[in-house]
């Protein structure tokens, strides 16, 4: 099982309908955690935080992920 992903998604000039779809997607894959970065876009990211039952944080170069 996937438990956490990191990574941008390139959402940043998504439509509502392919936001709303991605964010039907992972919530069916029952994340621990979802870790974006900038290129997802600050609408999407709002958006999966408000779909998503997991915690959806930022991230950056130099992040620092811990287990836990």
């Amino acid at each position: 099982a996937i438990r956490v992903i990191v990574g941008g998604l390139p959402l940043g000039h998504a439509t509502d309908d392919e936001i709303e779809r991605t964010g039907d997607f992972l919530r069916q894959l029952d994340l621990e955690r979802l870790v974006l970065l900038h290129c997802t876009g600050e609408a999407a990211g709002a958006k999966l935080k408000e779909m998503l039952a997991c915690p959806v944080v930022w991230g950056s170069a130099g992040s620092v992920l811990v287990e836990g």
